[in-house]
């Protein structure tokens, strides 16, 4: 309950106490009554707020729902919720953060690795501060794109146009891949 409706509870019992010397069973029924009014508001807020839509599923649809939604980490409503809101705004639910994390980490690593090279090359008078600075700035550009691409993956419709462009023979070697998967099946 909120602070202002327990004062208001406190209220209606010392109001109670005031007017009359009930007993135990009248206050209990006064807190009663107090909690019933109190929780048939939440419910109307609850209600105003929130709207429910129901949706319909085979027993086996429902049980790859709720596969997909443990694989990535949800409850099946959340992950409903996301996938739905997902396909709106062409976002995706993004794979299990645990593998993202390893990958992060295999860049952090890698970066490190690159740090001690760069220091060691350094000592040697091969390279100077300026260019070890320069390296260290281009590998942790390269991690925070690599972090966000793994969380934000793009579009497909636009990343397919976008290798159209790009590359004009993209088609025919895009049809050939898919042949082979559909033959391999």
């Amino acid at each position: 309950m909120t602070d202002s409706t327990s004062k208001n509870l406190q209220q209606k019992i010392f109001k109670f106490f005031d007017e009359k010397k009930g007993n135990d069973v009248e206050l209990e029924s006064l807190k009663k009554k107090h909690r019933q009014e109190y929780l048939k508001q939440k419910h109307q807020e609850y209600k105003t707020k929130w709207k429910k839509e129901t949706l319909r599923f085979t027993a086996d649809e429902l049980e790859e729902l709720g596969n997909l939604a443990t694989k990535h980490g949800y409850k099946r409503a959340p992950f409903l919720k996301a996938c739905i809101w997902a396909y709106i705004n062409d976002f995706y639910v993004i794979v299990d953060d645990s593998k993202i994390r390893k990958i992060e980490l295999g860049i952090t690593q890698i970066h490190n690795s690159i740090n001690e090279s760069l220091r060691y090359v350094h000592l040697n008078e091969n390279i100077t501060f300026q260019d070890i600075e320069a390296i260290k700035q281009q590998v942790h550009n390269l991690e925070i794109k690599i972090s966000d691409a793994l969380r934000n993956p793009p579009n497909l419709r636009v990343w397919l146009q976008t290798q159209m462009k790009n590359d004009e023979n993209f088609i025919k070697n895009l049809q050939s891949i898919l042949t082979e998967l559909t033959n391999d099946n």
